[in-house]
C-alpha cells in the first residue's frame, strides 16, 4: 500500500494520463475495472462537488474489483460546519470491496464511514490518522467485522474508541498513545508478529 505522504497529489491520475493518448486507448482504459482499483483523493471544500462527481465515475468504472483507497482532507478547519458526508457515504457503499484503506480525516468524519455492522470480507490493512488530534473523540468502528484484517496503524486515537478483534492482528503500529494503552493492547494482540510504537 502506498502511504498518503508518498503520493504526488499534483500529478494527473494514471488512468487519465493513459486515456489522453488516443480515443482507442481511452476506450480500453474506461472499460478496464482493474485500472480503477486504486483511488487516492484529498478532499477540498472548494472542489467538493467536482470531487464527488469524480468519485461516482471512478467507482462505477472500477466495477466489482477489490479497492485500495487513500483519503485525506486539506485544511479540515476550513470546512466549518460542512461535513463531506455524501462523499464518505458513497465511498462506504463499496466497503465490501475494500482491500486496503488509509484515511487522514478529522474525527467528525468517522460516523459516516459506517456503523460497524457492515461486512468487510476483503479488508486486510487499515491506516487511520486522526488529524484533529487525540483530544477530539469519536468511535472508530467501521472495520469491526473484517475477518481478514491483519495490519492496523492507528494515529491519535483512544484505544477504548476502537472496536476490533485484537487477536486477529499480526502487525500493529501505534502513534501518539499513552504508555498504558500500549501495554493494554499488547496484552490483547496474542498473534502479533510486528509492532511499532512511536510518539508515546
Amino acid at each position: 500500500m502506498v502511504c498518503l505522504t508518498h503520493i504526488d497529489r499534483e500529478k494527473t491520475p494514471i488512468p487519465f494520463m493513459i486515456g489522453r493518448v488516443c480515443g482507442e486507448w481511452r476506450e480500453i482504459i474506461w472499460s478496464t475495472p482493474v485500472v480503477w482499483s486504486y483511488l487516492s483523493i484529498r478532499l477540498s471544500a472548494t472542489r467538493y462537488d467536482a470531487q464527488y462527481e469524480l468519485l461516482e465515475a471512478w467507482l462505477t468504472r472500477s466495477g466489482e474489483v477489490p479497492l485500495t483507497i487513500c483519503a485525506s482532507m486539506e485544511s479540515p478547519f476550513a470546512w466549518g460546519c460542512q461535513v463531506p458526508k455524501m462523499f464518505i457515504r458513497l465511498l462506504s457503499k463499496t466497503a465490501y470491496r475494500w482491500r486496503e484503506i488509509e484515511i487522514a480525516l478529522p474525527h467528525w468524519c468517522y460516523p459516516f464511514l459506517g456503523d460497524g455492522k457492515q461486512s468487510l470480507p476483503l479488508l486486510h490493512s487499515v491506516i487511520s490518522h486522526q488529524i484533529t488530534g487525540p483530544k477530539k473523540r469519536e468511535r472508530l468502528n467501521f472495520f469491526q467485522f473484517a475477518p481478514c484484517l491483519r495490519t492496523l496503524h492507528l494515529d491519535a486515537h483512544y484505544l477504548t474508541d476502537v472496536d476490533i478483534q485484537w487477536d486477529q492482528l499480526t502487525a500493529f503500529t501505534l502513534e501518539r498513545f499513552t504508555r498504558q494503552e500500549c501495554f493494554d493492547v499488547l496484552a490483547e494482540t496474542s498473534n502479533l508478529v510486528h509492532c511499532h510504537v512511536k510518539h508515546i
